[in-house]
């Protein structure tokens, strides 16, 4: 599947969001792993833990816009290269597949924490298949994000954008003085903490090309 998202820097949540469908509300760490000359930054690639899933995030788009990107999510549990479709996916990345679980995974690649995002998250549900997430991002604070899936890419990136922007619009979701982003929360947290891995991403900030 492809998810496709837009994010937004936000000084308060917006009363607003009160009249919306929550459809979940709960805490979420997620942990980022990387080889040691972070190649997946480099290619805007990326591999994370979330709860019991195992989650691998592709890049999708040749360009440095961080707006869609294909997801594949595999059960903690029962992680192993005997998987057909997992080998497939490892492929992509250049990935080993000779691992019988997550840890031996991480080892044979010599892949390792790369960051650890921690944030609230209460998700809602709106019209055509869209969802918005208002995530509380621990030392980072308030973010919203709208996000649409889609099953493959065939889609029109440019009108999709604009679609969901008119929807913040019209719906009132951006209050005065809410900054769009075009980086992830995982580059987020390198400029503030590894600025040097910062750096070497696919995905940075106009500013500090």
């Amino acid at each position: 599947m492809i998810e496709f998202e837009l994010k937004y820097s936000i000084p308060y949540i917006p009363a607003v969001i009160d009249t919306l469908h929550m459809t979940s509300e709960k805490q979420v760490l997620d942990i980022y792993y990387d080889t040691k000359d972070y190649q997946l930054l480099k290619n805007g690639n990326f591999i994370r833990i979330r709860g019991d899933s195992i989650e691998f995030k592709l890049n999708e788009a040749d360009d440095s816009a961080h707006l869609f990107s294909g997801e594949s999510k595999f059960n903690k549990f029962s992680f192993s290269g005997d998987n057909e479709k997992l080998c497939i996916l490892l492929e992509k990345f250049q990935f080993n597949s000779s691992f019988s679980n997550f840890s031996k995974f991480l080892e044979i690649n010599n892949l390792s924490v790369l960051a650890e995002i921690n944030k609230k998250r209460k998700q809602y549900s709106l019209d055509g298949g869209v969802s918005l997430m208002i995530d509380d991002v621990s030392t980072f604070g308030y973010f919203l994000e709208i996000e649409k899936i889609f099953p493959d890419k065939k889609f029109d990136a440019k009108k999709e954008e604009l679609i969901l922007k008119q929807i913040l619009v019209n719906n009132n979701l951006l209050p005065d003085g809410s900054i769009y982003v075009p980086i992830g929360y995982v580059e987020i947290f390198l400029k503030r903490y590894n600025y040097e891995a910062y750096k070497l991403g696919k995905y940075i900030l106009p500013e500090d090309r």
